[in-house]
């Protein structure tokens, strides 16, 4: 079954760049970060604040003059100052900040050759496959591409809150240093102006299967995820080079060490984040594959190419699903809507958007395990009438490496694949290229299906 996917209104101008919020920084802090104690004190300013106001409004709409307005007035003024004094305090703990420095912890290969699979991802036929250029690797299984490609519209979604306090609870258990780390991050992120938003988001909670009819979900967001998935991904070191934070202790495998085996935990079992990420290649109408380079502002694949959309599934996304495909596609086809726009600067219309399919998944290992899903779509649009959203995304160079590569048939396709795999490797994301590898797969697996997706008329 092929889906068609929902888009925004025709005509709508691409979405700007987006500078860290510190008001963002200061809520999820006072919601996740602090003491009891802060929480407390904030409570009872925003209480006071409340009460005040309501009085106030009282005193407006019965026009009622006298002790009372004035008591409203003193309870405005004392909410607030205790307020603006939150902000103050957090500001300065801002400020007074000392930067930490943020150490890539590659996967190597023998954290891969360590490495042993849980029993239900090892049922799966789940399989562990290196990306040396990238110094990363990923987990995927090709029994359950081959039933996402077919059934993934026969499973369902369940909402699972019990995982959202797991998290929650995790963070909370080490907000001294995840303070710290989401502190300097954000710091970091401004001073270099690289995007850094917290945006709710949503988590998968359970491993798909082949034959499975069910995958759980919840609410997460993106900061969230920092101080999860990444921490197993990054080492965090003070000013005197002394470890904050070290990724290989925060890798969601029991008893990992770099020397001796260990079993990668199962998603539920991890308490991360693990923000559901989604990766969709488009072919054009005139037959061909376009790529896009990440901006070097981006927090995750600077300078590298990617696919023609990726980012993660939003959680307006999920409130429009019932099934995992219309949730999966509708978030690929806004992520390809955000960073490919037309003439203009305007985002292509709705009729521009044929098919998409969705082609397989897989866990990041190098960010945590987190787990990805990668899709094709097809475009009723040329590839010279599009262009990328420069907040975003820019156009490859050219001369070093084409924005668009020749797929007009099956076999120019995959000689446009192997030629990006095995010549252009260390210059893709791994999102890419684990996109790319299901993308060739799917067209071995599957031949007739994709003939009639990409090149319809042709079969």
């Amino acid at each position: 079954m092929i889906t068609r996917g929902r888009s925004a209104r025709k005509g709508v101008a691409a979405p700007g760049f987006r500078k860290a919020s510190f008001w963002e920084l200061f809520v999820y802090e006072a919601r996740y970060l602090t003491s009891t104690g802060y929480k407390v004190d904030a409570g009872i300013s925003l209480g006071t604040l409340g009460v005040g106001l309501a009085i106030a409004v009282s005193n407006l709409v019965r026009t009622i003059s006298g002790p009372y307005r004035v008591a409203s007035i003193l309870l405005v003024l004392y909410g607030a100052a205790m307020l603006l004094r939150s902000f103050v305090q957090f500001v300065v703990k801002y400020l007074r900040l000392e930067r930490l420095t943020e150490t890539d912890n590659h996967v190597t290969e023998d954290v891969v050759g360590n490495l042993r699979l849980s029993p239900e991802e090892d049922g799966a036929e789940y399989e562990v496959v290196a990306v040396a250029d990238r110094h990363d690797a990923y987990l995927r299984s090709q029994a359950v591409d081959c039933y996402l490609f077919e059934n993934s519209d026969r499973v369902l979604i369940r909402r699972d809150r019990d995982c959202a306090d797991a998290v929650r609870e995790r963070i909370r258990n080490d907000v001294a240093v995840n303070a710290k780390i989401l502190r300097s991050t954000f710091k970091q992120a401004r001073l270099n102006r690289r995007m850094f938003r917290n945006e709710r988001k949503i988590g998968l909670d359970s491993t798909p299967v082949a034959g499975g009819t069910e995958v759980a979900c919840f609410e997460t967001d993106y900061f969230s995820a920092r101080l999860t998935n990444e921490r197993a991904r990054f080492d965090y070191c003070d000013s005197q080079d002394l470890a904050v934070s070290r990724a290989h202790e925060e890798f969601p495998a029991a008893e990992f060490h770099r020397n001796r085996p260990a079993v990668l935990q199962e998603l539920r079992r991890t308490r991360f984040s693990n923000n559901i990420g989604v990766s969709v290649l488009a072919i054009t109408s005139d037959g061909e594959l376009v790529l896009w380079k990440q901006r070097d502002r981006a927090m995750q694949s600077g300078n590298l190419i990617v696919p023609t959309g990726s980012g993660s599934v939003d959680y307006d996304d999920l409130r429009r699903s019932t099934n995992l495909r219309e949730l999966l596609t509708t978030a690929m086809l806004r992520e390809l809507r955000e960073e490919t726009t037309r003439s203009k600067g305007v985002m292509p219309d709705a009729d521009d958007f044929a098919e998409v399919r969705i082609l397989g998944y897989f866990r990041w290992l190098g960010r945590g395990g987190k787990p990805d899903f990668v899709g094709v779509a097809r475009l009723d649009a040329p590839s010279k009438s599009l262009r990328p959203n420069l907040s975003e995304v820019v156009a490859a160079d050219s001369r070093d490496f084409p924005t668009v590569w020749r797929a007009q048939s099956a076999s120019d396709l995959s000689a446009s694949i192997k030629t990006l795999l095995d010549e252009k490797a260390p210059r893709l994301s791994l999102p890419l290229v684990a996109n790319l590898r299901a993308l060739d797969f799917a067209m071995r697996s599957q031949p007739a299906e994709m003939t009639t997706l990409l090149w319809p008329g042709t079969s």
